[in-house]
């Protein structure tokens, strides 16, 4: 199997996670072989089992010609072409129509007319064309990260016969309760509401959202802060704006190791996404038996269920955040969802999709 991918581990995306943990499982019966290139990493890192060849550039659209190039000596001897969304796709699709190989899209993205929502015009209309021609594109298969995002390409005109849907899996053994002192990690009594929202500064992750429903939560509750871990000089002017620089615990991105122990920290975990094909975070979050308060948008619907809080609106997670504060004070606060989540979201499982799919 050839892999066309503009970025690949080390670097610790979504879509990066995805393919190492597929690929590891799928190397015991396929010799598999990654185009990548060296975008936010500043080592190449040897996987056993899979070999990688890395393009000398650092720049996704380069990556995109080279790739066609180097993909022409590879792509001969490959059964199959397996690439995600974006960049990579147009190469690997072009390769495996030139070479009567199959190819199958990673539908790591999709985001629609919801473009409009998370770009400035004219980005957003260039990204939502883009997309529509990406889509149009008659791929022998695709494989999607929700139902949701599968109901939304039948949508396009895809038929649900090539669409499969493998929901991602997480890390069961790093991402597990445990007990964390507030004093020592965060320099809070224990008794303090923590409420906590941890990813990239994006508009996509709803950071707007976040912090206009935690202005109205603390107008009405004073014994809490927010715990926001993300790029911290870019998300400061905005907690500034709004004068909330005294209920803001800010951290910067870290490792996951480090990660999971604020996220054991806080008392409820704030997705206020806008737009979220999977929204792995929900799951990680639910697996440490934590409230979850979502938007709900896209595949984050599935993954909470009856676990969390869907919240569609500032207003509403502020009316959400007050609800789990209550039940803290009665001590009333229990979750158990760890046991369903690490049973439904298996790399394992995920493995096996890729696997159908590809033989």
């Amino acid at each position: 199997m050839l892999v066309i991918a503009d970025t690949f581990f080390p670097r610790k995306g979504g879509t990066e996670i995805i393919f190492l943990e597929v690929l590891k499982r799928l190397r015991r019966k396929m010799k598999i072989k990654v185009i990548t290139s060296f975008y936010g990493i500043s080592k190449d890192e040897k996987i056993p089992g899979i070999e990688v060849k890395r393009l000398r550039v650092k720049n996704r659209l380069f990556f995109a010609l080279l790739s066609l190039f180097q993909g022409i000596k590879e792509v001969k001897n490959s059964g199959i072409v397996q690439t995600c969304v974006w960049i990579p796709a147009f190469p690997a699709f072009v390769l495996a129509k030139i070479f009567r190989k199959p190819c199958v899209l990673l539908v790591n993205a999709f985001f629609g007319k919801k473009w409009f929502l998370l770009r400035k015009f004219p980005v957003s209309l260039v990204y939502y064309l883009v997309e529509k021609i990406l889509f149009s594109l008659p791929f022998d298969h695709f494989i999607a990260l929700s139902y949701a995002q599968k109901k939304a390409l039948v949508k396009l005109g895809i038929p649900e016969s090539k669409i499969s849907v493998a929901y991602p899996g997480i890390n069961a053994n790093l991402f597990k309760p445990q007990k964390i002192r507030r004093k020592d990690l965060l320099g809070v009594e224990e008794k303090t509401f923590i409420f906590c929202f941890f990813g990239r500064y994006d508009k996509q992750k709803g950071i707007d959202i976040l912090l206009e429903s935690a202005k109205i939560f603390f107008s009405k509750k004073k014994d809490a802060k927010l715990l926001i871990i993300t790029e911290k000089e870019k998300i400061l002017p905005e907690i500034r704006k709004l004068g909330l620089e005294r209920k803001v615990i800010l951290k910067d991105l870290m490792p996951q190791d480090e990660l999971v122990k604020y996220l054991n920290a806080s008392d409820v975990i704030v997705i206020p996404s806008k737009a979220e094909p999977f929204g792995i975070v929900a799951a990680e979050s639910l697996a440490l038996n934590k409230i979850v308060i979502t938007t709900g948008v896209d595949g984050l619907k599935e993954i909470v269920g009856n676990f969390g809080i869907i919240a569609r609106n500032s207003r509403k997670i502020a009316e959400g955040l007050e609800k789990c504060y209550e039940l803290k004070k009665r001590q009333r606060v229990k979750v158990t969802a760890r046991k369903e989540i690490i049973k439904r979201f298996s790399w394992d499982k995920m493995a096996r999709v890729f696997e159908k799919v590809l033989y």
